[in-house]
């Protein structure tokens, strides 16, 4: 009986269902008469009108959204005719698109405002001043750090607010206890730093530098000299030297403050204002430099006039005191003076085999010698005009397996860290650019990108699976992908495109006469035109995902294989094969050395300079070498 119940309350429940609830209106289920009031005709007639009524509002809806889709399409050719004219532009990810060329003086502008510096000359000689510790706050910091690990948090808190108001001069003091074994010593340095600190340093007195160079406030002179003892980066050394050469000589009158610096006795100002009274000197100033180039005591030093008279003076006498410099100083000093003299040899250098040994420096500078002895005539000094010079920074590129913690960071040869862009989503390669700018390929975000030094996004275009990136002089970028690689103008118009069937490019460059190379995961190297068309593929061995390749001057090619770096002729003839263990990136130095770093094997994590045998001579190893998740993915000098 209860199941008969339940059975019909079931049927009941499913009737109401099929009616949509209306099961006792005249509209219901089984069109029961006079329950809603109304006979059949007049709900027919009711369900007519309010038919037509509706059909009547859809239609003014529609006329009204038709002379909405008019006026915002007038308002968008309006919108597109004004936009034409404008400097910027927004790609299709939102991120804007600087179309006027870079300007290193806008850039500097920017970068003093950041680092929260108005662009005005008496601003920014009072930041080199407030740089200077003095006695006094050298004292009341030491304190203040030792204070660090006091039991009571407000004696820690003072001493907080104590080194703040010291200012700009405590940050290199600072930057040596970031480390601390001390957790609280080290926690509190780098929290003081972010606040003082808001840019990096060298950034930052580059910058600021460059400003006074155009600027020309008067005490410029006076204050880089009394600055030059506190700073230890070289490239900033070098940008004051750059910026004193402007002062060498003014109204016809030599700067006597500068000559005078000549016997102080910091070799560090002697070198920095011999650099800059060879760049911007005349002749009778480069007679003075040459007299103090006779009574200079320090090699360095005089290796530096070497490389300052051949280079900027084209002073062809003083070729053989660089191999002086190369017999008297040990490499990772001389190599200034071996990459000129290798530029000058261009593809016929003198065979050396070089371990870096005394008894080696030795015989190196015969062989040069000899070299030097047989070419001298042919010699053409005005070639290194459009010679890159290196600064001996080192851009180490680390992939995160995770794909949150890439980054890249860049080493001076002492492997001191100058700076780091950090949080990148599996970063494959990467090209610093004029204006602390890199340009970066991210895997993990399928987009190449131009960014500051703060992570902040400049240009980006969107690629699937980039793996290279390269910039040119005229400010072309090629963004190579898993299946295409992409040349882009300055307005981010393709002036070059390939597109491949397969998603197996795992490197690409483009050589000196316009063609394009590429590598496959197959282990081929392919040429290919301007138009896209196949001119050249040959077999290379064995290669890895993580491949990487270097167009060499002479038309050669380097290319990392699974367990070497093969140099090939552009016709696909093997020149030579340096034995190394799973190499990941590789890049031909002006000393003959390469420059490589391996993601996996005996190498993991190192950076490394080989000679030709694969003997190292110089090595970074990375403080992530032993996490499993993070590798050293590439390694570029510059």
């Amino acid at each position: 009986m209860k199941s008969m119940k339940f059975f019909t309350f079931l049927l009941f429940l499913g009737l109401l269902i099929l009616s949509n609830g209306n099961l006792f209106t005249r509209s219901g289920l089984f069109g029961v008469s006079k329950v809603s009031g109304f006979t059949s005709q007049e709900v027919k007639k009711e369900e007519k009108k309010g038919t037509e009524k509706k059909t009547k509002q859809e239609l003014k809806k529609e006329d009204k959204k038709g002379t909405e889709k008019k006026t915002e399409e007038k308002k968008k050719a309006q919108s597109t005719e004004e936009v034409k004219g404008n400097d910027k532009k927004k790609d299709g990810e939102g991120s804007e698109v600087e179309e006027k060329p870079f300007s290193q003086e806008d850039a500097d502008k920017e970068t003093l405002i950041q680092g929260g510096l108005k662009d005005d000359g008496e601003t920014i000689l009072n930041y080199f001043r407030f740089r200077k510790l003095t006695p006094e706050n050298q004292i009341k910091l030491s304190q203040s750090i030792r204070d660090f690990s006091s039991e009571d948090f407000d004696v820690r808190e003072k001493a907080s607010q104590e080194i703040k108001k010291i200012g700009y001069s405590a940050i290199e003091t600072l930057k040596k206890y970031e480390t601390d074994r001390d957790p609280e010593i080290a926690w509190r340095c780098q929290s003081i730093l972010e606040s003082i600190e808001k840019i990096p340093t060298s950034i930052l007195s580059t910058a600021a530098i460059r400003r006074l160079e155009k600027l020309r406030p008067a005490k410029t002179v006076n204050v880089l000299l009394d600055v030059l003892p506190d700073i230890d980066d070289s490239y900033t050394l070098g940008e004051i030297a750059n910026c004193l050469s402007q002062f060498v000589v003014e109204n016809n009158k030599e700067n006597q403050e500068l000559l005078q610096s000549l016997q102080n006795k910091s070799s560090k100002i002697r070198a920095v204002v011999l650099e800059a009274l060879i760049r911007g000197g005349n002749a009778s100033i480069l007679d003075k430099v040459s007299s103090h180039y006779r009574e200079e005591k320090d090699p360095e030093i005089k290796m530096n006039i070497a490389v300052g008279m051949v280079n900027d003076a084209q002073n062809k006498s003083y070729l053989k005191d660089l191999i002086v410099a190369i017999n008297d100083l040990p490499q990772d000093k001389s190599w200034p003076a071996e990459e000129i003299l290798f530029y000058l040899a261009g593809e016929n250098p003198p065979k050396i085999d070089y371990s870096g040994a005394e008894s080696d420096r030795k015989v190196v500078a015969q062989e040069w010698k000899k070299w030097l002895d047989n070419e001298t005539n042919k010699i053409d000094l005005k070639v290194l005009k459009n010679r890159e010079k290196l600064h001996g920074y080192t851009m180490i590129i680390c992939r995160d397996q995770r794909g949150i913690n890439g980054n890249i960071t860049e080493i001076g040869l002492d492997g001191k860290k100058r700076w780091s862009l950090d949080n990148l989503q599996f970063p494959m390669d990467a090209q610093y650019l004029p204006g602390d700018r890199i340009l970066v390929a991210e895997q993990g975000m399928n987009k190449v990108s131009i960014r500051n030094l703060k992570g902040k996004e400049l240009w980006s275009v969107a690629m699937n699976q980039p793996v290279n990136v390269s910039a040119f002089h005229n400010g072309n970028i090629l963004a190579v992908g898993r299946n295409e690689i992409v040349e882009y103008d300055t307005k981010k118009k393709e002036v070059f495109k390939f597109t491949r069937n397969s998603y197996d490019i795992v490197s690409a460059k483009k050589s000196r006469n316009g063609d394009y190379f590429f590598l496959t995961q197959g282990g081929q190297c392919i040429r290919i035109d301007k138009k896209g068309k196949e001119l050249k593929s040959f077999a290379i061995g064995r290669i890895n995902y993580w491949a990487d390749m270097q167009l060499l001057a002479n038309g050669n090619i380097l290319i990392t294989q699974l367990n070497g770096i093969g140099e090939f002729t552009a016709e696909g003839k093997s020149v030579s094969h340096t034995p190394y263990s799973y190499p990941s990136s590789v890049q031909r130095l002006p000393n003959g050395r390469m420059l490589v770093c391996s993601m996996n094997g005996a190498n993991r994590g190192t950076v490394q300079e080989i000679d030709r045998k694969g003997k190292s001579m110089w090595q970074y190893k990375s403080p992530n070498a032993n996490n499993a998740f993070i590798m050293v993915i590439r390694a570029k000098r510059r």
